[in-house]
């Protein structure tokens, strides 16, 4: 699963779609870390929207989809599981 992009001027960004990509990948690490979308939100002073909306944006640019999600808890699916080993 490759990701490109190019450096835009809030770092690098998915060819020219607006995405932060290292803040989204920041945020799906933590996130898979956390097992948990609120925890991550805490850990990265944002709010529980923007984590969702950082993922969304991530898992449209890799046509994936990375997390399962249910109540309370998340974890990753193969694809996520595959770009959170790739990320560390």
């Amino acid at each position: 699963m490759a990701i490109g992009g190019r450096p835009g001027r809030a770092g690098w960004q998915a060819r020219g779609d607006g995405v932060d990509l290292a803040a989204a990948l920041r945020t799906f690490t933590r996130t898979v870390e956390r097992g948990s979308i609120t925890a991550a939100a805490q850990d990265l002073s944002l709010s529980q929207p923007a984590v969702s909306k950082h993922i969304a944006n991530l898992e449209r640019r890799v046509r994936a989809r990375l997390l399962e999600r249910s109540a309370r808890l998340v974890r990753p699916t193969p694809e996520g599981q595959a770009l959170y080993d790739a990320s560390r």
